[in-house]
């Protein structure tokens, strides 16, 4: 259990954060320089009698933690964030341009955000209720920062107008992101850089730069895809009846 210790008594008290060792439950080995690790850092406070605090809280109520350098908004999310885990999306947004990444308690159903910056030790941490993480997930058309998916193959979400998936969709069989993916990776002259097909996360691009080239004459050409000349058959043959 981490304990919390009020401002007061720290300033009253002289008390001080301390880095302490702690040995590791389960010893983990750097692969790369081979050395095993069995203790870690703990960041610590503690008073008088021998008492440990992880934690301070502040007069307006928020907790400040890991030496000083991270900081909750509440002793609540303070509580609940050590169970959560990185939801594999982040996105940068402020005036800083500070990234946040989305954390999730699948137990729990609590989502926080953790801002951190490249070129700034302190961390904030700040709950999130539905309506947050929802005003966070939809803004995807924000062409400064879209919003970056952490988990292979790494990605961003940005918002493509309407009309150029409509096209391609009416040109092309398939898939229409696959195209667009495919497309852009031709236009800066690597084809590899599509990635695998939609739904796959290993795999060659779902078409080659001579399916791009040859697709791109087509809609050049007006010629339609196999699916769209079947709707306007339909629709044809509708109207006549």
């Amino acid at each position: 259990m981490n304990r919390i210790i009020s401002a007061k008594r720290v300033i009253d008290e002289n008390l001080h954060w301390k880095d302490v060792q702690i040995e590791l439950e389960e010893p983990y080995k750097d692969q790369e320089i081979g050395l095993l690790h069995t203790h870690s850092l703990d960041m610590q406070i503690i008073d008088s009698d021998g008492v440990v605090y992880h934690g301070i809280l502040e007069d307006e109520g928020c907790i400040t933690a890991s030496g000083g350098y991270c900081h909750f908004d509440s002793a609540k999310t303070y509580e609940g964030f050590g169970a959560a885990e990185q939801a594999g999306i982040s996105k940068r947004y402020g005036r800083s341009k500070t990234r946040h990444y989305l954390h999730y308690n699948q137990k729990t159903g609590e989502a926080f955000g953790r801002a951190s910056h490249p070129n700034v030790s302190d961390e904030h941490i700040y709950s999130m209720n539905a309506c947050d993480v929802a005003a966070w997930l939809s803004d995807i058309d924000n062409r400064e920062e879209p919003i970056t998916y952490e988990t292979d193959p790494r990605s961003i979400a940005i918002g493509f107008p309407i009309e150029i998936v409509n096209t391609i969709e009416r040109h092309l069989p398939g898939d229409a992101i696959d195209w667009i993916r495919c497309i852009l990776a031709e236009a800066v002259g690597n084809s590899t850089l599509a990635g695998p097909p939609v739904g796959k996360s290993t795999g060659d691009p779902a078409f080659t730069a001579e399916q791009v080239k040859e697709a791109l004459g087509k809609i050049k050409a007006g010629e339609m895809s196999p699916e769209e000349t079947m709707k306007q058959t339909e629709a044809r043959k509708r109207s006549r009846s």
